[in-house]
């Protein structure tokens, strides 16, 4: 049975995901920063939307929190990646150019299929449902 997506909506989650992670970036990948201030707010956000089953309680509020919580962990492992790095090619060249290609960052179809698979392409369902999500090599494994 083929999974119906709502592609207005999925493009919906993506931009709310884009917007959290490039505000997040912008945010924390200063090495003055705090990196575990972020992981605390990532940690809150996603307490916040217990208790949850796979089979109940994925509600649109719940599903509009997921590019949110997505966007945090994601900002997270960039920095903790990349973020030294980068900020080395920042302070001595001062090129963001190139200082941006060195960033660790997801691949949109990376993006896209996790929140496919958390329900953020359908409005229907307020439960997980079973499926297989294939990204074929070369589209960002």
């Amino acid at each position: 049975e083929a999974l119906a997506i709502d592609t207005n909506l999925l493009l919906y989650s993506f931009r709310s995901f884009e917007g959290e992670y490039k505000s997040l970036l912008g945010e924390y990948i200063d090495q003055e920063a705090d990196l575990g201030e972020l992981i605390h707010k990532v940690i809150a956000l996603a307490n916040s939307m217990k208790p949850l089953s796979c089979d109940s309680g994925w509600d649109n509020q719940v599903k509009g929190k997921i590019p949110l919580v997505l966007a945090g962990v994601f900002a997270v492992f960039t920095i903790h990646k990349s973020g030294a790095s980068y900020n080395r090619i920042e302070t001595s060249s001062g090129q963001s150019n190139m200082g941006e290609k060195l960033l660790m960052k997801p691949h949109n179809i990376q993006v896209l299929t996790i929140l496919c698979m958390f329900g953020c392409s359908s409005s229907s369902s307020d439960s997980l449902e079973s499926q297989l999500q294939q990204i074929r090599t070369g589209e960002g494994k």
